[in-house]
């Protein structure tokens, strides 16, 4: 929780580098900000930058969030995993 605001601070210094936004979204998955996570990484993917390590990026977020959703199913929290479920499918146009 105490490096989010670190993380934010790089990001708002250089939004242009895609790994940024991949610490801090995932940062705020693991404390349970998912609804963050999905509005940073909504923005990010909105940013129109089809470049390859920006895919990469994005597509290594949404195993990051499919992972910790196989993990909360498995731990039977099913509103969890549905959450983190939709985030996916939000993000992922495949």
């Amino acid at each position: 929780e105490s490096a989010i605001s670190h993380f934010v601070a790089a990001l708002r210094a250089e939004p242009e580098r895609p790994r940024y936004w991949l610490a801090l979204a995932v940062t705020l998955l693991m404390v349970n900000r998912i609804g963050e996570a999905r509005a940073l990484m909504g923005q990010f993917r909105n940013r129109s930058i089809a470049d390859e390590e920006s895919g990469s990026v994005l597509r290594e977020f949404l195993d990051h969030a499919f992972a910790r959703g196989q993990e909360r199913l498995g731990a039977n929290d099913l509103a969890g995993a549905e959450m983190l479920a939709d985030l996916v499918i939000g993000l992922d146009e495949t």
